[in-house]
């Protein structure tokens, strides 16, 4: 049985991939795909800017302790999603759990715990 649709014919829907690069208009949105908090979390890359859903906050990073979520494969997306980003990149959280709805990523790195005891945190569970 195909999936429900509405307003669009199943024609029109097309599948994409991790790394694919989708264009809405003028705008390029790079698909990133980020398990760790859920098997499909994915984070979206346009212009410059890190729209990251529960995968990353400004002061943190999504949870490992629910159903089908993955600390190893979040330190696998963190460790990712650190390389990949230039410190100006802007991250956008899903989720207002700080004073600001945005930061560089630069400053993300440089300030928040998901980089450094996060990290630590999570390679102690993972070893286990």
């Amino acid at each position: 049985m195909g999936h429900e649709t509405h307003g669009v014919g199943e024609d029109s829907l097309v599948a994409h991939g991790a790394g694919d690069v989708v264009a809405v208009g003028d705008f390029e949105v790079s698909l990133i795909h980020t398990p760790g908090h859920t098997p499909g979390s994915q984070c979206l890359l346009v212009n410059g800017r890190l729209i990251s859903g529960d995968t990353l906050f400004l002061d943190g990073c999504g949870r490992t302790d629910l159903p089908g979520s993955d600390p190893q494969e979040m330190y696998r997306t963190l460790t990712s999603v650190s390389r990949r980003s230039s410190d100006d990149t802007t991250l956008f959280p899903g989720h207002l759990y700080s004073a600001d709805p945005s930061a560089p990523m630069g400053d993300v790195a440089s300030t928040t715990a998901h980089w450094s005891g996060e990290r630590r945190a999570v390679a102690r569970h993972v070893a286990r």
